[in-house]
C-alpha cells in the first residue's frame, strides 16, 4: 500500500509539471504510534516447567503450545528420522486413557485441533479449542506428554509417511538446493544436516520411542504457552497437573561444528529448465551483538526491492527470477550466511559472477545514505506487526525462554537496527563475510554451462539419488 502511494505521488508530480522531481526517498512520515505489548504472566514451576499466559477474549478460542527440548539432533545416525516418527506418533498413537482414534473423534466433534512438529533442537505440540472444550483438550495434552502408548500400527503408518517424504524429496529444485547446501556447510553426517534414508527409518523401533520419551519429556525440558479466551480456573488446574511431571530431562547432544572448506558443487536435476544457485558459508548465532547490524548489511546486499542484488542482477541484467541474501542465524548453534538465486540455465555463470562481485563490494565500500535508510526502515516498519496478535508475542517469549535469551531480546534487536550506521555495515561485512571461504552450489539440468563453472574452481558433483536400502 505504501509503495502504491509513493508511485502515485511521483506520477502526479510528473503530470502537473513540477520543476523539482519528487523521489520517494525524499518523503518523510510521522512517527509511528507507540507499540502496545500485550500483558503476559510468567510462571516457573518447581520441576522446571515454565508457563506463559496471555488472556485475550478477542476471538472465542483458547490456544496452547508446548516446546520440548528434543529434536532431530537427538537421532542416532543409524536411526535418522526417529524424532520425526516420535512426534507424529505422540499425536496419533494414543495414551493410556484414549486411543489415537478416540482422540481424533473428540477433536472432530469439538472442532478442536492438536498437531506436532520437530526441528533440529526443538519439538512442539500445539492446538486450540473453544473455551468450553479447553479442559478436555488440555487433559488430552497432559496425557500425550506423560503417558503415550505409541501404538504399533500408528508407528508403521508414521514410517510409511516418512518414506513417502524420502521418495519425493527430489521433486522441487529449491528443496534440493537448501538440503544439499546445509550438508555442504555442516557436513553430510552432522546432526544439523542429516537426511533420513529408508534404512534408517526401517531401523526405528517402538522401544526407541519409549526410550527417547523417557529421556527428554521431563519438566525442565518444557516451556508451555497458553493464550486466548480461556477459563483461568481450568488453566490453573492444568498447571497443577504439570507440577507432577518429574524433572531431570537429558540435555541436547550438541556437537562441534567445523567450518567447511570453500568448494564449487553441482547437483543434477534433469526435469527442470532453470538453475538454483546458493552461495555462502557458516554464519552466526542470534546472540551475537553484531547480529542486527549483519541483518541490515544483508538487506542492503540482497533484501529484495532496492537491494544491490535486485538492482544489478534483476533490474539491470534481467537474469534472476529471484535473488536474495540472508543471515540464517540460529538461536543455539551457528547459522549460515546465504545468497541464493534462480536463473536461466545459460546465464548461470553470469549470475554467479555478479553475485560474487557484489559480495566482494559490500566489504569494500560504505553503503549510501539511501541504502542504509531503506534497509533500516524496511525492517523497523514491520516492528508493529510483530505484536499484532497474542500468539506472536507468546511464541516469541517462549522461544527466548527456551533458548536462554533475555525476554526483551526483540527490543534489544530493534535498538540494534536503529543504531546501525554506514561504518557498522562495512565493518560487519568485512568481519563476517569471507569470499575466500564461500561454498557455491548449483542445482540444475545437465548441459554445456557445466564446463563454464570450472572457472570458479574444481567442480564436485553431488549424488542426490535415493538409496533403496
Amino acid at each position: 500500500m505504501m509503495r502504491k502511494f509513493l508511485y502515485i505521488v511521483i506520477f502526479i508530480s510528473t503530470i502537473i509539471g513540477c520543476k523539482k522531481k519528487i523521489s520517494p526517498y525524499d518523503l518523510r512520515f510521522r512517527e509511528l504510534h507507540e507499540v502496545k505489548i500485550p500483558q503476559y504472566v510468567r510462571k516457573e514451576l518447581p520441576n522446571g516447567v515454565v508457563v506463559f499466559l496471555i488472556e485475550d477474549h478477542t476471538i472465542p478460542l483458547a490456544h496452547f503450545c508446548v516446546y520440548v527440548r528434543f529434536g532431530k539432533i537427538c537421532d542416532p545416525i543409524d536411526k535418522t528420522g526417529l524424532a520425526k516418527v516420535l512426534m507424529e506418533v505422540l499425536r496419533t498413537g494414543g495414551t493410556e486413557s484414549y486411543t489415537g482414534d478416540e482422540i481424533d473423534s473428540i477433536l472432530e466433534s469439538t472442532g478442536a485441533e492438536i498437531s506436532t512438529w520437530v526441528e533440529n533442537t526443538r519439538s512442539g505440540i500445539e492446538g486450540y479449542s473453544l473455551r468450553d472444550d479447553f479442559e478436555t483438550i488440555l487433559g488430552i495434552l497432559y496425557r500425550m506428554l506423560t503417558s503415550p502408548v505409541f501404538d504399533t500400527g500408528k508407528i508403521n503408518l508414521a514410517k510409511i509417511n516418512l518414506k513417502t517424504q524420502i521418495a519425493r524429496r527430489n521433486d522441487r529444485i529449491g528443496a534440493i538446493a537448501w538440503r544439499e547446501f546445509r550438508r555442504l556447510v555442516y557436513g553430510k553426517d552432522s546432526p544439523y544436516a542429516r537426511v533420513e534414508e529408508y534404512r534408517t527409518v526401517n531401523a526405528i523401533t517402538r522401544a526407541d520411542l519409549f526410550e527417547f520419551h523417557k529421556k527428554y519429556f521431563k519438566g525442565d525440558n518444557f516451556v508451555v504457552g497458553i493464550w486466548g479466551d480461556f477459563d483461568s480456573v481450568v488453566v490453573t488446574k492444568f498447571i497443577e497437573k504439570l507440577k507432577r511431571i518429574p524433572k531431570g530431562g537429558e540435555k541436547l547432544p550438541y556437537q562441534e561444528i567445523k567450518e567447511a572448506p570453500p568448494s564449487i558443487n553441482i547437483a543434477f536435476k534433469e526435469d527442470v529448465n532453470q538453475t538454483c544457485i546458493i552461495i555462502g558459508h557458516l554464519g552466526m548465532k542470534m546472540d551475537n551483538p553484531d547480529y542486527p547490524k549483519a541483518v541490515v548489511m544483508s538487506r542492503i546486499l540482497g533484501g529484495g526491492w532496492g537491494s544491490r542484488f535486485f538492482t544489478k542482477l534483476r533490474a539491470e541484467k534481467g537474469l534472476a527470477y529471484s535473488i536474495w541474501a540472508y543471515q540464517v542465524a540460529e538461536y543455539d548453534y551457528p547459522g549460515m550466511f546465504v545468497a541464493d538465486a534462480q536463473t536461466k540455465v545459460e546465464r548461470t555463470t553470469e549470475a554467479i559472477e555478479l553475485m560474487l562481485e557484489e559480495i566482494k563490494k559490500i566489504r569494500e565500500e560504505l553503503p549510501t545514505d539511501r541504502e542504509l535508510y531503506t534497509a533500516r526502515e524496511g525492517i523497523l516498519n514491520t516492528y508493529a506487526f510483530w505484536f499484532a496478535k497474542s500468539e506472536d508475542v507468546i511464541r516469541r517469549l517462549m522461544r527466548y525462554e527456551f533458548y536462554g535469551y533475555p525476554l526483551d531480546y526483540l527490543e534489544q534487536y530493534r535498538k540494534g537496527i536503529e543504531s546501525t550506521n554506514k561504518e557498522d555495515v562495512l565493518r560487519v561485512a568485512k568481519e563476517y563475510i569471507h569470499p575466500d571461504k564461500l561454498i557455491i552450489l548449483v542445482v540444475g539440468p545437465p548441459g554445456e554451462y557445466i564446463n563454464e563453472l570450472a572457472k570458479f574452481g574444481k567442480l564436485d558433483t553431488i549424488d542426490i539419488s535415493i538409496p533403496q536400502e
